[in-house]
C-alpha cells in the first residue's frame, strides 16, 4: 500500500510539473517588442526613484527643518531615515536600470 501511495505521489507531481512548465512556456517573451516594453517600464521605475532620492537629499538639507527640530535627537532621526531611503532607492534603481538595459539587449 505504501509502495502503491509514493507511485502515485510521484505521478501527481510529475504531472502537475508538466502542466507548470506549460503554464510558464505560454508566459514567457514571444517577441522583441515585450522586452522593449519591459526595458520602457523599467525605466519610468527607474525614473520615479530620483524623484525620491531628490525628495530626501532637499530634507537633509533643508535649513527649515533643523529650525524646527532642534533636537539632536530628532535631527539624527531624520539623518537617519532620510540615509536609509536614499541609500536604497539609489540601489534599487542601479537594479531597476540594470534590468531595462538587459531588456534592451534581447
Amino acid at each position: 500500500m505504501a509502495k502503491l501511495m509514493r507511485i502515485a505521489m510521484v505521478m501527481v507531481f510529475t504531472l502537475g510539473l508538466g502542466y507548470s512548465a506549460a503554464a510558464f512556456a505560454s508566459d514567457e517573451f514571444v517577441n522583441a517588442q515585450d522586452h522593449a516594453t519591459s526595458a520602457d517600464l523599467y525605466a519610468q521605475k527607474a525614473a520615479e526613484q530620483s524623484s525620491l532620492i531628490n525628495q530626501h537629499e532637499r530634507m537633509m538639507k533643508d535649513s527649515d527643518f533643523m529650525r524646527k527640530n532642534p533636537s539632536a535627537t530628532a535631527q539624527m532621526e531624520m539623518a537617519q531615515h532620510c540615509g536609509a531611503i536614499i541609500s536604497a532607492a539609489k540601489n534599487l534603481q542601479n537594479e531597476l536600470k540594470s534590468a531595462g538595459d538587459w531588456h534592451k539587449k534581447q
